[in-house]
């Protein structure tokens, strides 16, 4: 996307509530992209900000919902948003900046660089490591009564990693160092304090300085709980009851802008998509490393620097590099993709609920299908996104919710088999909440009685949780429905047999 992209989104009414177009607009374009979000409105699925641009020759804007509840404010495209894990990019170009400029490198290990408590493994652990994902460091998100406490207490970004480092959580990796990849926010949190430390500036300074600056990006800045914005979207979620209902807490301090404190409009990620194709804040070699996955761990995870890599086959069959990444946070959602070689852009700005990722991804494409000629149809919805809130706000109200769903929205949503089970798997690995998953599984089983998926989950954990008897029930079962090669079950029956 040539920078004359964003001269011309700045030339067009940024007022607008109802889409618009820029010179060359393609009309059958825009109503076929207003068909969509018309869509959406109807069932409450997307409120915030959009923007697409295809090259030089067309611009989509939309706006929809209401940015703040209580004062009656809409959306507009002005609007600012928590950007929450889209933050990662951010502190991935800074840091390889300050690589480029010689004051730090990719293999330098943590050990030196942070005053913290000792670990056996900081002098494994590098900044390529951290970049990759591949450093195997547990996600601070995963420290217990995170959610409940530490998520809503106040921290400098120096005191934070003291503070997650002395506990125990901390003293092992969960796994060798490039040997294996996990998505984790301690890996860019650690890129914020390396980058203080190498620098002497605050993270959030080292930003306004180095990105938002540079870029006119005069609508973005770090967020802060105590500190007010002008023209924020408050996030909100859609309860269990189908009613509109302000999101959960979480405190917002120095701690967390590296890994997800940043604020920014859709006009303004325009312009951070258009430097990082060709602008200046990088060098061709940061730019290779910063866009290319698998340089220090498997390419197959597909994670480069603060973004996924895939590739999207066009309806004449080109196949075309797609850039993107999201983030979710306390009724916010976002999502950024970027087709380079076409010089596209879609932004999707969300303050109607959290873990809505999924959802904004495969709206984006829906988009992208459009863009094509097609009539960007969305496929069956995730459950996750509507489920997480009602497990943040009102857990005991969880089943209620995905009763009411599939009642009254069953047109809409995914009800296989595959969404309870995602869900059940999340809140066991990233959370550790066995009994909420428990139910989860029991309740796909007894949706889905002749899901091998679903009897393998329930008997997977029922075994962990040291009921054989019953575990080989729902294991042998699996094995009945899907007679296929399948080393790992075979080992759990052999477990639950022992």
């Amino acid at each position: 996307m040539r920078i004359i992209g964003i001269l011309l989104i700045t030339t067009i009414s940024l007022s607008c509530l109802s889409a618009c177009g820029g010179p060359g607009q393609d009309d059958d374009i825009v109503t076929r992209l207003d068909e969509i979000f018309d869509r959406l409105d109807r069932h409450q699925l997307f409120r915030g900000a959009a923007l697409v641009s295809d090259g030089e020759q067309f611009v989509y804007t939309t706006a929809r919902g209401l940015a703040d509840e209580a004062w009656n404010i809409p959306n507009s495209v002005d609007t600012r948003y928590r950007i929450a894990s889209l933050s990662k990019q951010f502190a991935a170009v800074v840091v390889l900046q300050l690589i480029d400029e010689g004051c730090l490198s990719l293999d330098d290990p943590l050990a030196g660089h942070l005053s913290v408590p000792p670990k056996s493994w900081a002098e494994t652990v590098t900044v390529q490591h951290l970049l990759s994902q591949s450093s195997g460091i547990p996600d601070y998100t995963l420290l217990p009564d995170y959610l409940e406490v530490l998520s809503k207490r106040r921290f400098t970004l120096t005191e934070f990693v003291r503070f997650i480092f002395a506990d125990p959580l901390f003293d092992t990796l969960r796994f060798t160092p490039s040997e294996s990849w996990e998505y984790s926010n301690t890996n860019y949190l650690l890129l914020g304090a390396l980058a203080e430390v190498a620098t002497g500036e605050s993270y959030g300074n080292l930003v306004k300085q180095r990105i938002f600056a540079p870029l006119a990006m005069r609508d973005s800045g770090v967020f802060d709980s105590l500190k007010p914005v002008a023209m924020l979207a408050d996030g909100y979620d859609l309860s269990y009851t189908d009613e509109v209902e302000r999101a959960a807490h979480s405190e917002y301090s120095p701690k967390s802008v590296p890994s997800g404190g940043l604020y920014s409009t859709v006009t303004d990620l325009l312009k951070w998509a258009s430097a990082l194709q060709e602008g200046p804040l990088l060098t061709p070699a940061m730019r290779e490393i910063f866009t290319t996955p698998g340089q220090f761990v498997d390419e197959s995870t597909g994670y480069a620097c603060g973004q996924w890599r895939e590739f999207h086959q066009t309806p004449n069959g080109e196949r075309v590099e797609i850039f993107a990444h999201g983030g979710s946070s306390m009724g916010m959602s976002t999502w950024l993709l970027r087709v380079p070689t076409m010089e596209r852009c879609v932004v999707l700005l969300h303050n109607g609920g959290s873990a809505r990722e999924g959802f904004l991804e495969q709206l984006s494409f829906a988009i992208l299908d459009v863009l094509d000629g097609g009539r960007g149809e969305l496929p069956p919805l995730d459950l996750l996104g509507p489920l997480a809130g009602t497990y943040l706000n009102h857990r005991e109200s969880l089943f209620d919710h995905y009763r009411l769903l599939k009642e009254r929205h069953g047109k809409i949503y995914d009800f296989g088999p595959g969404q309870l089970s995602q869900i059940g798997r999340l809140l066991i690995a990233r959370i550790g909440d066995e009994e909420t998953a428990a139910a989860l599984f029991r309740l796909n089983v007894e949706e889905h009685p002749d899901s091998p998926l679903a009897h393998r989950d329930l008997g997977g954990l029922l075994l962990d949780g040291g009921h054989s008897d019953r575990a080989l029930v729902h294991l042998l079962q699996a094995r009945e429905l899907d007679p296929g090669p399948d080393a790992e079950l075979d080992t759990l029956i052999a477990r639950a047999r022992e």
